[in-house]
């Protein structure tokens, strides 16, 4: 088996290709909104000079993801989510229960898929 990555996998990822599985960022939101209950985080600058994080700088500072992507996760700037995004964020928060569903990546075109699948032995 090839350890490698395919040339087909794009190094970086600008628009979620490189993932082969997603998840829905609908459910991602959801399951922050679900782990943030009760938790208190800055909604005001004068909260934020007194040292509480914003709930995006916390997650943040927990996984490395920058502030700007947890914004649009939970503004739903896309349908999905690359998977390693999803599994940073919800190992951060250190509740598996709320993992969202895992889907094939749908900016994948059938052939890649494939050849993904095939690569790793699956079929």
């Amino acid at each position: 088996m090839n350890s490698s990555p395919s040339p087909d996998i794009p190094t970086d990822d600008p628009n979620g290709m490189r993932d082969p599985m997603v998840v829905r960022t609908e459910e991602l939101k959801r399951s922050i909104e679900i782990w943030a209950v009760g938790r208190t985080f800055a909604n005001t600058p004068q909260e934020k000079v007194e040292g509480k994080h914003s709930l995006g700088a916390y997650l943040e500072q927990e996984t490395g993801i920058p502030k700007r992507r947890i914004y649009g996760i939970m503004h739903l700037e896309t349908k999905t989510t690359t998977w390693s995004i999803a599994d940073k964020i919800i190992a951060a928060i250190e509740r598996p229960d709320l993992t969202p569903e895992t889907i094939p990546n749908p900016r994948w075109s059938q052939e890649r898929w494939h050849k993904y699948m095939a690569e790793r032995g699956c079929i």
